[in-house]
């Protein structure tokens, strides 16, 4: 363009050595002043545009964080109603049950099983995996075992069951660890089986020491047709000093694998000291000074796993 300005130049302006003069003189510094004022003209309207596309992405991204949050607001309040809305009553037990994912869903879940009759199911689990995956696999589980007990009297027949049941419906090589156990309220005895769970702490009325409920098979969703035991446990009040009574503590890993700053685990025998020190109050304080010290000890860590937590007193 400078040059065809150039040319014209020469052709109008007269005389000839005039208009050779003028284009001698200014044609450099006229490109170069073009050039520049293009370059900066381009690199500003090349700013503009990225701009608007890192705006146009950041609305994008916004959306969808707020989409996902919505959604997750959603599958959080499907899963906290799928938990049972209230304990039920059992004559001769006390009884406190709480969770508290690690995010806005997790794969934790616990369910009492009305199994007829005086006696009652309780059940603790803990899918495999994280948020929203954990989260279904969650619901599957739960909805499954709860219909294995519910047709089946023996634990060991209803552990079996819902494995098959929850193998034929798992996806990915998900599995779930879990404690299933059935208490008659009048006799008082305890009949359970334990699906690869960390084993829950039977503390007994006259004793100092904690029974574990050790696993009686592997966890459920891993192997067909996989055979499961079962254990059995007879509770009594106590009878020398009246408020030492029976304590069964179930939980998951979220608790005794709670980390500090210095990647220390809270540990079993912190959680057994806590349950030893106040065997004497009620489930619901018990499990309040447990869930403190917890979060005293991992204070600086975010929580990375769920943490369920049930307690059971024989009166």
């Amino acid at each position: 363009m400078e040059s065809l300005q150039m040319l014209i130049i020469l052709a109008m302006v007269k005389p000839p050595e005039i208009a050779f003069e003028i284009v001698s003189f200014a044609v450099i510094p006229i490109i170069i002043a073009n050039v520049i004022g293009i370059l900066i003209f381009s690199y500003l309207f090349r700013n503009l545009l990225e701009e608007k596309k890192t705006i146009n992405e950041r609305d994008q991204y916004e959306k969808e964080v707020a989409k996902n949050r919505a959604e997750l607001e959603i599958a959080s309040e499907i899963q906290t109603n799928f938990l049972p809305g209230a304990i039920p009553e059992m004559p001769g037990f006390s009884i406190f049950a709480l969770s508290r994912p690690a995010k806005e869903v997790g794969g934790d879940f616990y369910d009492f099983i009305d199994c007829g009759g005086e006696e009652t199911g309780i059940v603790i689990a803990d899918v495999s995996g994280k948020g929203v995956p954990a989260a279904l696999f969650m619901v599957l589980s739960k909805t499954l075992m709860n219909a294995s007990a519910g047709w089946n009297r023996s634990v060991k027949k209803a552990m079996g069951d819902a494995n098959n049941l929850i193998l034929a419906e798992s996806w990915a090589g998900m599995f779930v660890t879990l404690f299933y156990m059935r208490l008659n309220h009048s006799s008082k005895k305890i009949e359970y089986a334990n699906a690869g769970h960390c084993p829950p702490l039977y503390l007994g009325a006259p004793d100092n020491d904690f029974l574990p409920l050790n696993p009686t098979g592997m966890a459920l969703g891993v192997l067909e047709d996989n055979k499961y035991g079962a254990g059995e446990i007879s509770t009594s009040s106590g009878d020398l000093i009246v408020f030492f009574t029976d304590v069964i503590v179930f939980f998951t890993d979220g608790i005794t694998e709670s980390i500090n700053t210095g990647e220390e685990e809270f540990g079993e025998e912190r959680l057994k000291e806590i349950i030893m020190n106040n065997r004497h109050k009620k489930p619901e304080e018990i499990a309040d000074l447990i869930i403190e010290s917890v979060d005293l000890h991992s204070t600086g860590n975010p929580q990375f796993d769920d943490i369920t937590l049930i307690i059971l007193k024989v009166l």
